[in-house]
Formats: structure tokens, sequence, C-alpha cells
């Protein structure tokens, strides 16, 4: 994009002014264009439990895929934040189900940004995962979403139980809600949740706050009149 041609070719200036081969970086001030993509929608939590209970329940199989195993990649998407390749390219030896504090481990190679970290799961998702686990008994090098690949339409899935749930394909402000939307309602359940600024940008992996708040969190309806309450 030209914001990222932009961002490698103002690093090199600053590289080559450091380095005293030129004077100074004569494109430093020029702005960022706008991006262009649209925003995502958001679940609010209430309409996220719902989704994941109602497509577990009822476990309408579409292709090949189990509703249970949708509502576990949902629910895994909507309480980590991982994108979609991401978690679709999880080996079972990824997740550590073991001890207190049960975590997904995202590798440097499938990662966006190229770093590995380590995301915490919550009780519910290490449960689900234990007892699917107990059922198929995978090798550690199998991937945890084995039937979806990468080719997989998660828009057209997530569209389909959100119908089945009874929940609006756009959030309140006229934003549609497609797979990524569960990154954004991770993150903002986080943002509204009361917890320092600086974990919450950890726990979405970015490295500048402006990302995390601009882009990806918004307010819920609830947390407004808590405010101003």
């Amino acid at each position: 994009t030209g914001r990222h041609y932009l961002e490698s070719l103002k690093a090199f200036l600053n590289w080559a002014e450091l380095d005293q081969r030129i004077g100074q970086n004569p494109i430093a001030n020029v702005a960022k264009p706008a991006r262009e993509t649209k925003k995502k929608g958001i679940l609010t939590p209430e309409q996220f439990i719902r989704l994941i209970t109602v497509t577990f329940e009822k476990n309408i199989l579409i292709g090949r895929i189990t509703g249970q195993e949708r509502a576990i990649l949902y629910l895994l998407a909507g309480t980590t934040g991982l994108r979609k390749t991401e978690l679709l390219s999880l080996l079972w030896s990824d997740i550590c189900l073991s001890g207190d504090e049960p975590f997904v481990r995202v590798r440097a190679c499938i990662a966006k940004n190229g770093k590995e970290a380590l995301q915490p799961l919550t009780s519910v998702a290490a449960r689900l995962l234990r007892l699917l686990k107990t059922s198929i008994r995978p090798k550690d090098t199998d991937r945890v979403f084995a039937a979806f690949n990468k080719t997989t339409n998660t828009a057209d899935l997530i569209r389909s139980d959100l119908q089945t749930a009874g929940i609006p394909l756009k959030d309140r402000d006229g934003n549609e809600i497609v797979f990524h939307s569960l990154r954004n309602s991770y993150i903002s359940f986080l943002a509204n949740s009361q917890i320092p600024a600086k974990v919450v940008q950890k726990l979405a992996r970015h490295s500048d706050p402006r990302l995390t708040f601009n882009t990806y969190a918004r307010s819920f309806e609830h947390s407004e009149r808590k405010a101003l309450n």
C-alpha cells in the first residue's frame, strides 16, 4: 500500500540521515495517505456470547465444518485476538493447556508482525480445547482447525451463524460484521474493561497504541452510560 511504501522509504532516509549520508530526510514531514479500508463492525459482549452458544449448541454442518468447530474458532478469535491466518496455522503443539495459566503460542513464522507471542487463554476456551483434544486425539504436528483451510470463506461462515443466532449483520454504527470483527471485538472488550491501556496494546500485539485505540477499539453503549453516571 501507499502507507507501507512511505513508511519503508522514511525508515531508509532516516537511517541515511543518521549515518550522515544525507543532510536531512526530505520526506520526514510527508503525511501518510488516509486508510481506504472501511471500519469493521464489532459484536457486543452479549452478542459474542450468543454467537458462540447458539453455534455450538445447534452444531449445524456447513460443508465439512461442524458448528462446534466454528464456535471454537470464533471463541479463540474473540478471546485471543488472533487473525484468521494465524488461527488456521495453529498446531496442537502451539496450545499449552497444562498448568494454571493456559496459553496459545503464536509462532513468529505465522505472526503478522513476525514476532512470537504467548496469548493467554480464557478458562472457557481452554476447557473446550481440552474436550476437543480428548475427542480427536491429535498429534502435536496436526493443525488445530484441520477442517478449515486458507481458502475457507470465514466471512460467509460467520454471516450464516450470525443469522442463525438472530444477530444483526451490522453493528450500531452500520459497520458490517466480518470474521476480522472478532479481533476488533476482542480489542474493544479489553478497552472497555478498565484495564491499563498498555496492557490492551500488549494483548492486541500492536507496536503503536494509536492503531489499538483509533482503529480497533470502540466503546460500548453501556460503558458510555456508566462513564456518564
